[in-house]
């Protein structure tokens, strides 16, 4: 039996970990780098590291794939204005317009310079997760 028989298993294992999409034809690629180079293959199957040559055999065909696609011409893209849109601004106007407390103006503030993550909150603050949550919650339910 030939080694991209016995290894086909480890192989589309390793070409899904680089491509969720297209791993079947980059492990076709892979089994016909190690046919083309079965001496090898086999002297480095006896030292016991096929696998890390199988890894790297995958890592090289995934990235000679990538560089082979064709890239997009920028011209040729029907590219439409975007508005600019000033969120701070908007945020702003609702805080004014809700008439929001000054704490919880300090709560929005901590949230959106904590890029909107909870959780970067709560350990900044040193409080409690369903605190932070609940508090959070309970502001954005009032900007609605």
């Amino acid at each position: 039996m030939s080694l991209e028989i016995r290894y086909y298993p480890f192989i589309v294992k390793v070409a899904r970990y680089f491509d969720k999409i297209n791993y079947q034809d980059l492990a076709q690629d892979v089994c016909i780098k190690l046919i083309v180079n079965t001496d090898k293959a086999n002297e480095i199957e006896t030292d016991g590291k096929l696998k890390p040559y199988i890894y790297v055999i995958t890592k090289n065909e995934y990235l000679a794939s990538r560089r082979r696609e064709e890239p997009t011409d920028l011209d040729t893209l029907d590219v439409k204005e975007e508005v600019e849109i000033d969120y701070k601004k908007e945020l702003e106007d609702l805080i004014h317009e809700k008439n929001l407390s000054f704490i919880d103006r300090l709560w929005v503030d901590a949230f959106i310079s904590r890029d909107l993550n909870a959780t970067w909150v709560e350990s900044s603050l040193n409080i409690g997760r369903h605190c932070a949550k609940d508090r959070l919650n309970e502001i954005i339910n009032k900007l609605r």
